[in-house]
């Protein structure tokens, strides 16, 4: 393992109070210099962009269209994203999943820590158990083994030892009935548990509810999380119906309820702050425009930029497809950038 890549593991491991402004801006260099001399991708990249020793973020399409690895060895771990059979598929190899399991465990903490900051609109510490349980609305690694969103929730399941995680897809079907029988046997327990799952997938889900009739009083205890595109091959559904929805047939007050966004081509997950999407303090985002040498006007949408020090084995500066605006710190989405391929986890699952 290669110093600079040490060193993040070491930093991801003591959590989002070891990242501050200076010792982010310090590793980014490093890691820039790194990744430009040991990934031949990355390094066409910055030579064709006038080779500067800052970092330049690379499209989202090198991930669809080559190899974006540090080094010539076997990538032991590739994440694939999602998308439909017409498109290209975004690869992320890993040489193992250490530093990307750090990232997804300091992220969940620093996340929870902020909605259960004084005044926060969501968990209350008196209202949160000691373990977390997972459900989720999704398949397993075993059925999906290239499956980011997937793996994650392995990860947080394991690590936060609320037991294994229920998951609602089986053998390529909806088990909605056994969904809906660990709702209500969960909702007797004491522990808060985290009801995980793609747009889409909710959006299947309370229909089903709603076909049958089926409530529920979940209460403070229950944390639902929701990902994923809203533009598939089904029936499109904005976010603010939806979250009523899932608040109504749940029965959890709309503080519970989260989002999370992130894709394949990184490691790290961007969490809802008060409103906002913000990626925990070893990521920053740029906003930029779609052109070079234009200026965006405050408020006005441009393409995200992520540049995320938990991707050591492949790039870490990434220019993504979405549009965004800034908001501060954080950012809200805008869509998709003009004639970028749907993407997103929903699509994975329909």
């Amino acid at each position: 393992m290669n110093q600079v890549r040490s060193e993040i593991l070491r930093l991801l491991r003591g959590g989002a109070a070891a990242w501050d402004p200076a010792t982010w801006r310090r590793v980014a260099s490093r890691l820039h210099a790194d990744q430009a001399r040991r990934n031949p991708v990355y390094r066409g990249w910055v030579r064709a962009n006038g080779g500067g020793k800052r970092p330049s973020a690379m499209p989202l399409a090198a991930w669809r269209e080559a190899r974006v690895f540090c080094g010539c060895g076997r990538a032991r771990e590739v994440f694939e994203s999602s998308g439909t059979t017409s498109t290209l598929r975004g690869r992320h190899f890993f040489r193992d999943l250490a530093v990307y399991e750090a990232s997804v465990v300091a992220g969940w903490e620093w996340g929870v820590g902020e909605w259960m900051k004084p005044g926060a609109a969501s968990l209350r510490r008196r209202e949160h158990g000691r373990k977390f349980q997972y459900l989720a609305l999704m398949p397993s690694p075993t059925e999906a083994p290239r499956s980011s969103l997937s793996r994650m929730l392995e990860i947080l399941a394991r690590r936060f030892e609320g037991g294994p995680c229920f998951w609602a897809m089986r053998r390529g079907k909806w088990d909605w009935d056994g969904l809906v029988r660990r709702l209500e046997k969960e909702g007797r327990g004491t522990d808060t548990r985290v009801v995980f799952g793609t747009a889409f997938a909710w959006v299947h889900f309370l229909d089903w509810c709603a076909a049958r009739g089926r409530r529920f009083r979940l209460g403070r205890r229950v944390l639902a999380i929701e990902t994923g595109g809203y533009k598939g091959r089904s029936r499109e559904v904005s976010r603010e119906v939806l979250h009523r929805g899932m608040a109504r047939t749940l029965g959890i007050p709309p503080g519970h309820i989260q989002v999370e966004y992130s894709m394949c081509e990184i490691s790290s997950q961007a969490w809802s702050i008060g409103g906002l999407l913000h990626f925990p303090p070893w990521c920053r985002v740029r906003v930029v425009p779609p052109l070079a040498g234009e200026k965006l006007r405050r408020g006005e949408p441009g393409i995200l930029e992520i540049h995320d020090l938990a991707n050591t084995d492949s790039c870490a500066f990434v220019r993504s497809e979405d549009l965004a605006v800034a908001v501060g710190e954080g950012f809200f989405l805008a869509g998709r950038v003009p004639r970028a391929g749907l993407k997103g986890c929903s699509l994975g699952h329909e």
